[in-house]
């Protein structure tokens, strides 16, 4: 039997990627309790008027830190697709609630490559990821660097139904395999263990 991983934790980390209006950090505040703030909190959020919100909700907080930017498996600038509520995205064949086709530019962070360059795989790393069909770019990335298993916790809503150019096959694989390296430890809104995904999504 394989033994299981042993991690000696350094920093405690909440990842918030697709912050929108800062809902799911409030929801960490409620979940995690008096442990809250052993957390350091990083927020992503690209859209500008969300991203407005943010600051005035959370500039202040210490334990906050706000990005405003997009991810995705690039870094640079990328076209956002704006959409109703939560629904702007980087992806141009995203067919439900888009506004416009006439994109705005943000900027773009390679998930991955952050992630790798501000922690270490001793940290415990909690992310959530609604970020409206690029979730398949940034979790291949993260499946190709092998820095899954950094992730102690993984919240994420796939939007495959959403996405008129999708490989239904990647969309299997990424799933299936977040399942066999998370285990219970990823929570897949409406797919699996979606009752734990609902306590911050």
């Amino acid at each position: 039997m394989l033994a299981e991983r042993v991690k000696l934790t350094f920093r405690r980390i909440f990842l918030d990627v697709g912050a929108n209006v800062g809902q799911n950090i409030l929801n960490f505040k409620k979940l995690y309790g008096d442990d809250y703030e052993n957390y350091e909190i990083f927020a992503f959020e690209p859209h500008p008027d969300n991203f407005l919100y943010l600051k005035q909700k959370f500039e202040v907080n210490p334990k906050v830190t706000l990005f405003q930017a997009g991810v995705s498996n690039v870094d640079g600038e990328k076209k956002l697709y704006l959409g109703s509520s939560k629904s702007h995205t980087f992806r141009e064949d995203k067919s439900t609630f888009m506004l416009t086709k006439d994109p705005i530019k943000v900027k773009s962070i390679n998930l991955s490559k952050w992630i790798k360059n501000n922690f270490t795989k001793n940290d415990e790393i909690i992310l959530y990821l609604d970020i409206e069909g690029e979730e398949y770019a940034v979790l291949q990335e993260m499946i190709d660097d092998n820095i899954l298993d950094w992730i102690d916790e993984l919240y994420v809503e796939f939007h495959e139904k959403k996405l008129n150019n999708l490989d239904e096959k990647q969309h299997d694989h990424i799933m299936q395999t977040l399942i066999n390296t998370l285990k219970d430890k990823v929570y897949i809104h409406a797919k699996y263990q979606e009752k734990l995904y609902e306590r911050l999504g």
